[in-house]
């Protein structure tokens, strides 16, 4: 399955640890196996006009993205082989903790 990765910034955050989370070692043993990352979209309100983080959204729509999107927040690290493996069509997986998803 064709994945695209769509980051949204502040631009004065530090992405190397992000981007390395999208290309790690010991996701080829696992479900993870079936995905094929696409060029990350990175939307970054420090040069573009400044969507705060409806910037992924306008990203999504404005990048040449796969039927599968994965939004990642450039304040958190996550295991993004991991999270795409839970989601099925018609599904939403979120990495937020249940107390906080109705913000």
């Amino acid at each position: 399955m064709k994945v695209t990765p769509v980051l949204v910034t502040r631009g004065n955050v530090d992405l190397s640890e992000i981007l390395k989370s999208y290309n790690n070692e010991h996701w080829v043993r696992s479900a993870a196996e079936r995905i094929e990352w696409t060029d990350i979209v990175i939307w970054d309100n420090s040069k573009m006009l400044n969507f705060g983080p409806f910037g992924q959204y306008v990203a999504a729509t404005a990048g040449d993205c796969a039927d599968v999107v994965i939004f990642q927040d450039d304040d958190c690290v996550t295991d993004p082989a991991a999270i795409v493996a839970e989601w099925e069509p018609g599904k939403i997986v979120c990495n937020m903790a249940p107390e906080f998803r109705a913000n």
